[in-house]
């Protein structure tokens, strides 16, 4: 059985729910949390908890959620809390924004994966006259750092911290770009994400789109 219960504000609404997955929320560069990771899936998520949305409220926007998985055999536990918040300045072309996720998953005080990350995106192309030219240019930056207990806390000089930025709605005639560079410590992802395969790397990726005229067709050549 699911089920659900919405309870609605002006600018905020709270949502109750059970064996629904009502994880997901808009991410930027490193996705620290992965909804399919805390939905507690077994031919359809069991996880129950509670969904809070914000938004107008002091130009503030966010979603937070509680996450409880419904096994009742699990005794030690198993439950998770995130949170992002967005405040955008300069007539939406700053937007500054944090993203944090707990998960605990053991009956030890020091048993949980947390990751703390804070963005900034900027639209270079409207703030900079000279750049205009080449469309909207927005630059995006997300730094975080892994704060876990436990497994972290057993590693000698553990290295946790992650960093991608981006600029995209790069235009030159008709070619769209994206240009990004990306650096991975070790030990920043944890099991709260689904991208653990990017710890210990550090690159750049380079993308160029040229839409064909009156034909539904584009070409792109990345690297």
């Amino acid at each position: 059985n699911e089920g659900h219960i919405r309870l609605k504000w002006r600018h905020a609404e709270t949502v109750l729910f059970s064996q629904q997955n009502r994880f997901w929320f808009s991410q930027p560069l490193l996705e620290i949390v992965n909804a399919d990771r805390v939905k507690d899936d077994d031919w359809g998520p069991r996880a129950q908890g509670i969904r809070v949305d914000l938004w107008g409220l002091k130009k503030l926007t966010g979603v937070a959620w509680y996450s409880k998985k419904r096994d009742t055999q699990n005794v030690e536990g198993d439950d998770a809390v995130a949170l992002r918040l967005t405040r955008p300045f300069l007539n939406n072309r700053l937007v500054l924004g944090t993203t944090a996720v707990n998960h605990n998953f053991g009956a030890g005080v020091h048993d949980y994966d947390r990751v703390v990350a804070a963005d900034v995106e900027l639209a270079l192309g409207e703030v900079v006259p000279s750049l205009s030219r080449f469309g909207r240019m927005t630059w995006v930056t997300e730094a975080g750092k892994n704060c876990s207990g436990g497994w972290l806390d057993a590693i000698q000089n553990p290295l946790t911290n992650g960093l991608k930025t981006e600029i995209r709605d790069f235009s030159v005639g008709d070619f769209y770009n994206v240009a990004s560079y990306q650096y991975y410590e070790p030990n920043f992802y944890t099991g709260v994400s689904n991208r653990e395969a990017d710890d210990d790397f550090r690159g750049y990726y380079v993308e160029t789109n040229y839409r064909v005229p009156t034909k539904a067709i584009n070409l792109k050549a990345s690297r």
